[in-house]
């Protein structure tokens, strides 16, 4: 997958920089001269990752994370600058606000295998929510299922731990028709969440 990165700063020579850094990287890099311009391609793109220097004209680094951090929680966020103090890198890694800190001039080395980290912890935490919302989705297909056939999903076992099958004399044809339906109204089911989520 390759992940796509927001680099801002208002000045060109950064900008160029740190595309030159990452060309060799999987990633397709987008560039701009502002916070605002920055918002405005978030706004189009799936960024996985936000490269911001904290001196800026207008709404400053600090503020364009802060802001990101609130809209795209999942983006990753790196800060970098010239003239910072412990204190603000401190209180923003604290707040959420970014990922990774980083002064100029800072070690390429470091701020390649930040954002490597930053995008394999992003990638894990959207696929947790995929998976969790699967296992939502199928918990709401068993209730749906043991509501309107209780006992459905239960599973009797013996003292030994062996399945205890029903000792109901419903002939094997009966049985292989009910099941059929119960399929086709799962199937049923899923095909219509499938097309409210499309």
């Amino acid at each position: 997958m390759r992940h796509k990165i927001l680099l801002v700063d208002d000045e060109q020579k950064v900008l160029a920089g740190l595309k030159r850094l990452l060309r060799r990287e999987p990633y397709d890099v987008y560039t701009a001269n502002s916070a605002e311009e920055g918002l405005d391609i978030l706004e189009r793109e799936n960024i996985g990752a936000v490269i911001s220097d904290q001196q800026m004209p207008g709404m400053s680094g600090t503020e364009f994370l802060a802001h990101v951090n609130k809209r795209y929680p999942d983006t990753v966020r790196i800060m970098i600058t010239g003239n910072a103090s412990l204190d603000m890198a401190i209180q923003n890694v604290n707040e959420g606000n970014i990922y990774g800190f980083f002064i100029k001039p800072f070690n390429d080395v470091e701020l390649i295998i930040s954002l490597r980290h930053g995008l394999q912890q992003r990638e894990l935490i959207v696929e947790s929510r995929k998976l969790l919302g699967a296992v939502r989705h199928q918990s709401n297909i068993l209730e749906e299922l043991e509501s309107h056939h209780p006992g459905l999903t239960k599973i009797n076992k013996d003292a030994s731990g062996a399945i205890v099958l029903d000792n109901d004399e419903t002939d094997i044809e009966t049985l292989i028709q009910q099941i059929g339906n119960e399929w086709q109204r799962s199937k049923d089911i899923l095909d219509q969440d499938d097309s409210k989520a499309a």
